[in-house]
């Protein structure tokens, strides 16, 4: 997050590679591992909802740059 802070040219790149990083883990571990086994219902809504606050702090950055919060 302190990139944000930093240069707003890198904040909606920084944050989307980051959200890649987020489902290809994501996408592994309920894919192709048996973490669904080991974790239930609740592992995949702790996942769900890591991969949802991704996903609103890259709008949240748009947003932020859209309003010129960044300068």
């Amino acid at each position: 997050m302190l990139i944000i802070t930093i240069s707003k040219k890198l904040a909606k790149p920084v944050l989307r590679v980051s959200l890649v990083g987020i489902l290809i883990q994501t996408s592994h571990s309920f894919f192709m591992s048996d973490a669904f086994d080991i974790h239930g219902a609740a592992g995949l809504v702790m996942l769900i909802m890591v991969v949802l606050i991704g996903v609103l702090l890259l709008f949240f950055a748009g947003k932020a740059i859209s309003e010129a919060w960044l300068e």
